[in-house]
């Protein structure tokens, strides 16, 4: 699977295995204790995945234990910031089940929730469609440039004035993204 996936999570046993398995499944993986430190770290790089823990730092866990869980505002920013840099990512709201992240994630407009402990299942098929997806949208590129280049105005055979108005017209309609132009005849 080439994706590239973003595990924002506090650290700890269950992030790192929740990564090891993701980079088992062939995707290759970034952690990040929150979402500024990943997009601080991810610069150019895309991100088609992103699962999100808002679950403060345990006590006795690396980072900064007993912090507050972060506030809606604060969550609704930190999806708005991942949703700037990568506007088709898929964002994955890790939650526990007795939290209330549930309905604060669809406030949020995050449609992906996974109940923790993750069911592995679960998350590889949304990796996998993820993948599938990647992959149509990077045949669907290719198309596009090999039949940009394919045809193009500048093949067409012709001097006559007819013929320069008509390309010069087809130019001008085919600007819009909402029109395609077919020129026929001799």
């Amino acid at each position: 699977m080439n994706l590239n996936v973003a595990i924002i999570m506090p650290p700890g046993p269950e992030r790192d295995a929740l990564a090891q398995h993701v980079a088992g499944e062939g995707c290759a993986v970034r952690v990040a204790d929150h979402v500024a430190q990943h997009l601080a770290r991810s610069r150019d790089e895309s991100c088609e995945v992103a699962l999100l823990d808002f679950a403060p730092a345990a006590a006795g866990a690396a980072g900064a234990p007993g912090e507050p869980a972060p506030t809606i505002d604060q969550k609704r920013d930190a999806i708005g910031q991942l949703k700037d840099r990568w506007p088709k990512v898929q964002l994955v709201v890790l939650a526990d089940r007795d939290s209330q992240h549930a309905s604060e994630t669809l406030e949020l407009g995050v449609r992906n929730i996974f109940l923790k402990p993750i069911n592995t299942t679960q998350l590889d098929g949304l990796l996998s469609a993820a993948g599938r997806s990647v992959a149509q949208a990077a045949r669907q590129q290719r198309e596009v440039a090999r039949i940009e280049q394919e045809f193009r105005f500048e093949r067409i055979v012709g001097e006559s004035e007819a013929i320069k108005e008509s390309i010069d017209m087809a130019r001008r309609v085919a600007e819009s993204s909402a029109t395609s132009v077919l020129i026929l005849g001799e």
